[in-house]
């Protein structure tokens, strides 16, 4: 496999897990602020418990990382976020037991695709290139 066939393979893997995560951002933002009315219910909310705030910390990450992933700007940062954010999700669904990635696979497989891209970079077709000084 020739190393522009990898750089093309990963750019189509960052491209479909950047739509997948940003997608899980709005399902979790249509349910996590589907109801409330205005922005000082929202605070009352995170007021009430953490584990609301880190509802909303993991929606806006899965919201801004997908973004970032999916169009090619600051891809390992934002893999990063991405790989902590579905490392919490899948803590939290099954704990430290065996087994326990196998309880939700998409966000097992979430977890494992933004690990990967936090490893191999973002791959071709990404606006990071744009803000790159020319050397």
């Amino acid at each position: 496999m020739t190393p522009n066939a990898r750089e093309w393979g990963v750019t189509l893997l960052r491209l479909w897990i950047g739509f997948l995560i940003l997608h899980a951002g709005i399902r979790g933002a249509d349910q996590a602020f589907g109801s409330i009315q205005g922005l000082p219910a929202l605070y009352d909310a995170w007021k009430g418990s953490a584990a609301a705030l880190i509802a909303h910390l993991i929606v806006l990450v899965q919201l801004l990382g997908g973004t970032g992933i999916l169009v090619g700007v600051a891809v390992r940062l934002c893999a990063f976020f991405t790989a902590a954010a579905f490392a919490y999700l899948v803590w939290k669904a099954g704990g430290l037991r065996p087994g326990a990635l196998m309880i939700d696979p998409v966000r097992s497989t979430l977890l494992v695709a933004s690990f990967s891209l936090l490893l191999t970079g973002p791959g071709f077709l990404n606006l990071g290139r744009a803000f790159q000084r020319k050397r």
